[in-house]
């Protein structure tokens, strides 16, 4: 397992507080939104349902058009469901649709002419000789609003020397509040390829237009981003921009095809590393992800695009409300995407909240030996429980602390852009990545024993 404490230097982006475990993002966070549980199997298949994330109401239905698939049998695939509206990935790809109608929905809950109520013959995600095909799940953020919320900002631009070129990392969450960054553009990115027309410096995948303030109350893509900044200031080697890709409203709310929309963009604006504070849970099944996978896969994999993410978190009380089986903390058990991803894609890094003290995983999120590569552990471990896991809120202008894995992820995603060019000094590749970030040795971290049946070689970093 890799640890990696945080921070790992004092800079002057941040305060050194007392930190709280990190959750993961896009998951159920200790008394937080649980308005991603669907208490019932809206497929009908309750002995594959490990936990349904709801999908939309809007465009049930994901469809992506295999390669080879002539663009004829793509769209007679798509008339045989009989959509009533449809959604395009405009220029980014025009192979990904989202429909919407009562034919998509009846597709993925397995209604058929002959049986018109849910069953066995569900289908939430899957491929044939045509398309891959997906329900379109809702992804929420769910936040505990009483210590989640920003004020003013802290921030003030530090004078760093940067020794190497900057990297463009894209932060697929709830945008970028400038203000809290008392307007210093100098971190934002301004991109000359895009897919998307009027989004050079990001794009609202949730909304459809280039505004990606972050109206979120609680300002988690700012904050997420914030740590990203921290780490390269810390480091002073690759410079770093942050381009918002913003998948996340004002209420905390996105969708699947929001998410791999924002893929094609990202891979399209030339991008290094994104950054993913979010996911959800899904059928025990391989087929469950098959459109998801082959998505990252083709966009990222292939590209040699790095995908950070959190390994995720959940409470007690959604626990038992989503029947996660056997430990729902252990993601060999409850996969938890894009994170578990990383047991077979070889560029997703998934990231936990780990106490170097207690030689443990936070209880409060997930692990793998197979499918989480790092835990961040907090500068100054100690065993007061308030603080074990906790991570200091690098925007408050009161010392705060955050938790969550979604806070992890980004640390590890600032400490591997900041060292991008000495992590992969011959340019990076499939052998490079492996050697790097998949191999006994990891940036900026140490293994410990004891914890390599929690996360990947039990490697930790600090913060």
């Amino acid at each position: 397992m890799f640890i990696i404490p945080y921070p790992a230097r004092k800079s002057s982006f941040s305060y050194l507080f007392t930190l709280v475990c990190f959750s993961f993002f896009f998951i159920a966070c200790p008394n937080g939104d649980k308005s991603d549980v669907e208490p019932t199997d809206p497929t009908g298949i309750k002995d594959k349902v490990v936990h349904v994330a709801p999908y939309s109401d809007s465009f049930p239905l994901i469809v992506w058009r295999k390669p080879g698939t002539s663009k004829a049998d793509f769209d007679k695939w798509i008339s045989d469901k009989n959509p009533t509206i449809i959604n395009f990935c405009k220029n980014c790809d025009s192979n990904l649709v989202a429909l919407g109608g009562p034919g998509p929905k009846n597709f993925i809950m397995g209604v058929t002419v002959s049986s018109p109520s849910p069953g066995t013959g569900g289908k939430p995600s899957g491929e044939d000789d045509t398309v891959y095909y997906s329900a379109n799940f809702n992804i929420q953020i769910p936040f505990d609003a009483a210590k989640e919320t920003i004020k003013t900002s802290n921030y003030k631009p530090a004078e760093t020397a940067f020794t190497d070129t900057a990297i463009t990392v894209a932060v697929f969450d709830t945008g970028l509040d400038p203000d809290l960054y008392r307007n210093n553009k100098r971190w934002f990115a301004s991109i000359t390829n895009t897919c998307m027309p009027g989004g050079n410096a990001g794009w609202n995948f949730n909304g459809g237009n280039s505004n990606t303030f972050d109206d979120y109350p609680h300002k988690h893509g700012s904050l997420v981003s914030a740590y990203i900044i921290q780490e390269a200031i810390q480091s002073g080697k690759n410079d770093v921009r942050i381009l918002p890709v913003k998948i996340h409203g004002k209420d905390g709310s996105s969708s699947l095809f929001d998410v791999l929309c924002g893929i094609a963009y990202a891979q399209k604006a030339g991008v290094k590393i994104i950054n993913a504070s979010f996911g959800y849970y899904t059928y025990g099944n391989n087929e469950s992800i098959v459109l998801f996978k082959n998505f990252v896969d083709t966009y990222l994999t292939q590209n040699n695009i790095l995908l950070i993410c959190a390994a995720g978190n959940i409470d007690a009380a959604a626990e038992q409300a989503i029947l996660l089986p056997g430990d729902p903390r252990d993601l060999g058990i409850n996969p938890f995407y894009p994170a578990s991803f990383s047991k077979d894609l070889i560029n997703v890094v998934s990231v936990t909240t780990v106490s170097t003290i207690l030689k443990t995983v936070s209880p409060n999120q997930n692990y793998s030996d197979q499918s989480v590569d790092v835990g961040v552990c907090r500068q100054g471990d100690n065993n007061n429980p308030s603080t074990r896991y906790a991570f200091a809120n690098p925007l408050a202008s009161i010392p705060d602390s955050l938790v969550g894995s979604s806070f992890a992820a980004p640390i590890v995603t600032g400490i591997v852009a900041s060292n991008y060019n000495t992590i992969f000094p011959g340019g990076v590749s499939v052998a490079a990545i492996t050697s790097a970030l998949k191999g006994a040795t990891f940036p900026h971290t140490s293994n410990v024993s004891l914890l390599e049946s929690k996360i990947r070689r039990g490697k930790i970093s600090p913060q």
